[in-house]
């Protein structure tokens, strides 16, 4: 018994793979850009996004665990952020936490002055 070898060409099929001029052109833009979404968000609901936020967290403290989810929410964008913190490899995690806590205060008078201003 021999056996003899199959030449890839010959298993192609008509069907899938790549085909010429198919697909998203070299160096073609997104059409739904991150900016253009927020803009959009901002527009529709009439203030910025960054404010409805702050005010959602305000009014989440009565729910312990609504409140407990937006923390980690900002928690996590500090993380995705920290980059940008200006916190050294000598700070200590207090001093970590204290800029979190300080941030989180801001964001809080940031929601308080806007629904003082909509009353």
């Amino acid at each position: 018994m021999t056996i003899e070898k199959v030449s890839k060409k010959s298993v192609i099929s008509s069907r899938g793979g790549a085909r010429p001029g198919a697909g998203r052109p070299k160096g073609s833009g997104n059409k739904l850009t991150v900016d253009r979404l927020l803009d959009s968000i901002d527009a529709a609901m009439g203030q910025p996004l960054e404010e409805v936020i702050a005010n959602n967290y305000i009014k989440a403290q009565a729910d312990p665990k609504l409140s407990f989810q937006y923390e980690q929410l900002f928690l996590n964008k500090v993380m995705a952020d920290r980059q940008q913190l200006e916190i050294d490899d000598t700070s200590t995690v207090e001093n970590r936490q204290d800029a979190f806590l300080k941030a989180l205060e801001t964001i809080g008078a940031v929601a308080k002055s806007v629904d003082q201003d909509t009353e």
